[in-house]
């Protein structure tokens, strides 16, 4: 069930970008179509319905297999973990405009690695270091400036 679900959440999300990155400018260069800015979301984005089709039908199979008098216990704990995920990505764009972008990724994966029952001085250790390796990458490699908070101006 929980294939399923994630199948049409990817379809629907991926048609949205489509959507979306459709208004996007075409690049033409000396007279030369070339891959523009909507290149990369719409390649994305049809890579994401072929995978929300993969778990459809995977799912219909797993269920055509499954017996009709048995209980499948072990897909009751699935939608938990997807849930998590999607509540930390929605979540990542407020958290990071509210403390800024070291902070809330360390907030943000601090968070899910607990959830998923890493040890907490593991999850402390890796938050902190993805932290300050998305910091080094973007701010010293392609100087591009991340989004300080407001509350914590960093």
């Amino acid at each position: 069930m929980s294939d399923t679900i994630l199948g049409v959440f990817l379809i629907a999300l991926a048609i949205f970008v489509l959507i979306s990155s459709s208004s996007f400018p075409n690049l033409v260069v000396r007279g030369e179509k070339l891959p523009g800015p909507k290149y990369f979301p719409s390649l994305l984005s049809i890579l994401m319905i072929l995978l929300g089709v993969f778990y459809i039908v995977s799912s219909i199979f797993k269920l055509r297999k499954r017996e009709k008098n048995q209980i499948d216990k072990s897909s009751k704990g699935q939608l938990s973990p997807l849930l998590v995920v999607l509540t930390s990505s929605i979540l990542f764009v407020p958290v990071v405009q509210l403390v800024g972008t070291t902070v809330g990724v360390i907030a943000i994966t601090f968070s899910m690695m607990v959830f998923f029952r890493v040890k907490w001085y593991y999850s402390a250790v890796i938050s902190v270091t993805l932290a300050l390796l998305i910091r080094l990458v973007f701010e010293v490699l392609f100087k591009v400036p991340l989004p300080e908070g407001t509350l914590i101006p960093l």
